[in-house]
């Protein structure tokens, strides 16, 4: 962030919008973690919110072995 503000001092907003995201009617985070069923829905509902896209099934599967691996941890104790 610094190494922006220094290359563009003058600039006085800095956001991040994905290039898909124009136009898509955009959810709160919060109703998203509302809406969320489960763990795995609020780690997707994240994803899709700061990402502008929803997890692929690579990334899914990545988050239920690592959610069960957290499962299963909390069981050994």
């Amino acid at each position: 962030m610094e190494q922006l503000r220094a290359r563009f001092p003058e600039t006085l907003v800095l956001g991040f919008d994905p290039e898909d995201a124009a136009g898509k009617v955009k959810a709160s985070y919060s109703s998203r973690l509302a809406e969320a069923e489960d763990d795995l829905g609020v780690c997707c509902g994240f994803l899709d919110h700061v990402r502008g896209r929803p997890a692929d099934e690579t990334e899914l599967s990545a988050l239920r072995e690592a959610l069960e691996a957290v499962r299963l941890e909390g069981a050994e104790l």
